[in-house]
């Protein structure tokens, strides 16, 4: 378990504001909603910091974790986003996978795996023993948020499945093209208006 505190929280609350909001769960070793935020990803072990806020939001803050992110932070997290469990070779080769329930199957499926964007196995589905990490999601649907709604779905299926079951035609691929283009060109020109009232 992690050392969760309750004094200075103000300096989570800081750092989560400066922060990005990564993904959030209920922490079953908990009983309770957690929320994690970080600086940016994917993160490194043993170098980056991470905020894990225990509680409903950024107002109600019940303890947090604000430290750097070792294995003991990453253990945790992994135990408390995962459906099954699965072994692996020191070499990535799969040894033994235990696959959980879902409403449609058993897979296994790791949520920290997938929204810290890892190299770490964040799915196998019900059938075979495939191996699908963020970067192959990420792959198959060209974009983030496709590859999201693709990850949050798969709960049984092969991923290439069901992606080629939801049919996006290419004028509804390329209008979200602009439309994300457009979006991140509003988003660069709002951290230049901030940067400059800084100065």
């Amino acid at each position: 378990m992690i050392d969760f505190t309750i004094e200075y929280i103000g300096h989570a609350q800081r750092y989560c504001k400066r922060g990005s909001r990564v993904f959030q769960t209920v922490a079953e070793e908990l009983g309770k909603k957690i929320t994690v935020y970080t600086a940016g990803l994917p993160l490194q072990l043993d170098e980056d910091r991470i905020c894990i806020v225990v509680g409903d939001d950024l107002e109600h803050i019940e303890s947090y974790y604000l430290g750097i992110y070792d294995r003991k932070v990453k253990n945790f997290l992994d135990r408390n986003s995962s459906i099954g469990e699965i072994e692996l070779d020191i070499d990535g080769t799969l040894l033994d996978v235990s696959r959980g329930g879902t409403e449609q199957g058993f897979v296994y499926k790791n949520e920290w795996a997938f929204y810290s964007h890892s190299d770490d196995v964040c799915y196998i589905p019900e059938l075979g023993d495939d191996l699908y990490r963020y970067q192959d999601f990420l792959e198959l649907c060209e974009f983030e948020e496709f590859a999201e709604d693709v990850f949050n779905t798969v709960d049984w299926q092969f991923p290439e499945t069901y992606w080629d079951e939801l049919d996006y035609d290419e004028a509804f691929m390329e209008d979200f093209r602009k439309k994300r283009k457009n979006r991140r060109k509003i988003q660069k020109s709002k951290k230049m208006r901030e940067h400059c009232k800084k100065e």
